[in-house]
């Protein structure tokens, strides 16, 4: 399944971490097409509590604080 190495950053980043990567290595990673990329980018993002923002040339992702509810 496409994305695992950025399943694998993502999930260690700490809350308020930013973390950019460069469009080509998205492209490298993850396989099909810009719209099936984009989708499954996003996906990704919001399972590990990431907002998800397009740069010019890089996508940046940043870490958000999770509530803990008791």
């Amino acid at each position: 399944m496409g994305g695992d190495e950025l399943r694998k950053i993502l999930c260690r980043l700490e809350s308020g971490m930013v973390l950019t990567v460069p469009d080509e290595w998205i492209d490298r990673t993850i396989a099909g097409s810009n719209v099936t990329r984009a989708r499954l980018v996003r996906e990704i993002a919001r399972q590990f509590f990431c907002t998800h923002h397009q740069d010019m040339g890089s996508q940046r992702f940043e870490k958000q604080e999770v509530a803990f509810t008791g």
